[in-house]
């Protein structure tokens, strides 16, 4: 079942939503640096080619996928493909003001080269074989959705019952 903005406030930030300021196009502006620094960490993860910043809980399954993918030799090329690996960006939902915040803003979800895999794409660019360990791991993919986000990966509802799948913790 997909993950509602609620439910994720309550499951990876304690029912604690941030404080911040509405910005033009759907952005918003968090100054709850307390609130970042409880939830948030900047971590190198194996295979992607900068740190990235997200929800702490999240760390130990996206190193898992990863470190499956990078180990993998059957998607040797496919662990190439991963250019662009965006997650914390503060904002509503498709940038609309008048819907909930993003999970991206929980910095629970995450993008794969948004260039390539635009929302409403024809077809994915992201190999199977990524998406498949993902969700592996616990990771919905918005691929599988009536419309379609190829790029976009975020937890299952049921994220933490992945938890023995995961080798870092």
């Amino acid at each position: 079942m997909t993950l509602k903005t609620k439910k994720a406030v309550e499951l990876f930030c304690d029912g604690e939503s941030p404080k911040y300021e509405e910005m033009p196009n759907g952005w918003i502006e968090i100054f709850d640096a307390s609130w970042e620094s409880k939830y948030f960490q900047k971590v190198e993860i194996e295979g992607l080619y900068r740190p990235v910043y997200c929800n702490k809980l999240i760390i130990p399954a996206l190193k898992t996928a990863m470190h499956a993918i990078v180990r993998n030799a059957t998607f040797l090329h496919e662990y190439e493909y991963i250019e662009v690996f965006q997650c914390f960006a503060p904002r509503h939902i498709r940038n609309n003001p008048h819907l909930p915040l993003s999970l991206h803003t929980f910095g629970i979800a995450f993008d794969i080269n948004p260039e390539e895999n635009k929302v409403k794409s024809l077809k994915p660019s992201i190999p199977m074989g990524i998406v498949d360990i993902f969700e592996s791991v616990g990771f919905e993919w918005g691929g599988r959705w009536k419309l379609k986000d190829y790029m976009h990966f975020q937890p299952r509802e049921d994220f933490f019952d992945f938890q023995e799948t995961w080798i870092y913790r």
